[in-house]
């Protein structure tokens, strides 16, 4: 009786990269994106006060 064998083959690049690259393909980046890109959305849990003490904080910084 013939078994059926589930074999699952990585990509190429899988086959023939190094371990260091695929560890690092796993870890968290950074990234960073144009200001353009973001925008608000409806019902967003958390509101920006523009008053004097928004002003306040960023003259501090």
């Amino acid at each position: 009786m013939a078994k059926n064998f589930n074999i699952q083959l990585g990509s190429i690049d899988d086959l023939f990269s190094a371990e260091e690259t695929r560890q690092d393909a796993l870890k968290e980046k950074v990234e960073n994106i144009k200001l353009s890109k973001l925008f608000a959305f409806e019902n967003h849990p958390f509101k920006v006060n523009r008053d004097d003490e928004l002003q306040k904080l960023m003259d501090s910084i």
